[in-house]
């Protein structure tokens, strides 16, 4: 099992919270920006004491699983988890169950007299994805319908948006206990640089240690890039090394997963232009409590300063259209800028727009003959 390095008491906080809920047969959500499920979700299953500790002595009869979803249907998935379980626990010796429902494996394992916990994780398309939350209200309806069965479920989606009001009635269970997680915390931090430095047998200034914690916010993955790219490139300046390439496509991987709403939050605060937040509150609040915000004597500023990577990059895209039989770069006539090639293909894209372009097009067109759009 590949361990995440975070505080003991991060850990142990962690565990008991997301745990408590089982023990009531209750279920939940948690908010959580950084996904790192993959690794959090099997130290807890694997940790005894603290199940021990949270569940109680009777805590063996809590079949306890992480089903992780992605672009898969969650109704199958839960279920091939659930055959997995019995076949672990060797319920089902002759294959008698493979052929069975959801909901008949939960009443076929309630009659063993043991509760279903199940962590499912890398849910975001559920939500995002309007054909996929028939999935949610399934998986609602087996939660009412089956005592037996409880779940934590984890999105990096804001489900207490507004948007997503109509899920307190039609999926209840998921609002019975909300957590939003922020990003970690400067102690977390440290202990993750610590064991990766250990790790790579590299040595890092105090200076940079502190400008890694500050720039990445607590988000874990810039933190590992940073620390990868100073281990393979150990003369790079500070420059290079807080804006090369692969570090930038990450935070562009992080800032495409914000819903639009909170990318006008975001580019307005690092703009400086708070006027245009005004009419986003929720938005800011959440941001806040997830901490690519943060509120500095009164000042909202970026809590992930190296998402300022992919702001510039969103605002410094050129806008390129026809104006008659000629190219025009943000406002600026630019045709002389290309060949007579170059012209002719640049004006048959933009006069085809999200539009798919064939070679053929592209071989019929005859230089200058283009039309406005």
């Amino acid at each position: 099992m590949t361990l995440l390095h975070l505080t003991p008491e991060t850990i142990s906080n962690d565990s008991h919270k997301w745990l408590l809920p089982f023990k009531y047969h209750e279920s939940g959500t948690v908010i959580q920006f950084q996904n790192d499920t993959l690794y959090r979700i099997p130290q807890i299953i694997q940790d005894t004491k603290t199940i021990k500790q949270v569940l109680g002595q009777y805590y063996r009869r809590f079949l306890m699983g992480q089903v992780l979803v992605e672009n898969r249907n969650l109704i199958e998935v839960i279920k091939e988890n659930l055959h997995a379980k019995c076949i672990d626990r060797l319920y089902d010796t002759e294959n008698k169950i493979k052929r069975m429902t959801v909901a008949a494996l939960l009443d076929f394992i309630d009659k063993k007299g043991v509760q279903v916990c199940l962590f499912i994780t890398h849910t975001r398309d559920l939500f995002i994805d309007s054909d996929r939350i028939s999935e949610i209200y399934e998986l609602e309806h087996l939660l009412r319908t089956h005592r037996n069965l409880s779940v934590v479920l984890f999105t990096s989606v804001n489900i207490t948006d507004k948007q997503y009001i109509h899920l307190r009635n039609y999926a209840s269970s998921l609002y019975s206990h909300i957590s939003i997680y922020p990003l970690y915390s400067i102690a977390d931090c440290n202990r993750f640089i610590s064991y990766n430095c250990t790790l790579w047998d590299i040595v890092i200034s105090d200076t940079l240690r502190e400008k890694i914690i500050r720039e990445s916010g607590g988000y874990l993955w810039l933190i590992r890039q940073v620390l990868r790219y100073y281990r393979d490139n150990p003369k790079s300046s500070s420059r290079e090394l807080f804006n090369h390439p692969l570090l930038r496509e990450k935070v562009q991987a992080i800032y495409n997963r914000f819903t639009d709403d909170e990318k006008v939050v975001l580019n307005a605060v690092h703009t400086n232009k708070y006027d245009k937040i005004k009419n986003y509150s929720g938005v800011c609040d959440y941001l806040l409590k997830v901490g690519f915000l943060q509120n500095k004597s009164g000042v909202i500023m970026l809590g992930v300063p190296l998402i300022s990577l992919a702001l510039e990059a969103e605002n410094n895209l050129q806008e390129i259209s026809m104006q008659g039989k000629e190219i025009v770069i943000n406002g600026r006539i630019s045709s002389h800028l290309f060949t007579e090639q170059e012209f002719r293909i640049l004006s048959l894209l933009i006069q085809q727009r999200n539009l798919i372009v064939s070679r053929e097009q592209v071989a019929d067109m005859n230089p200058r003959h283009c039309t406005t759009t």
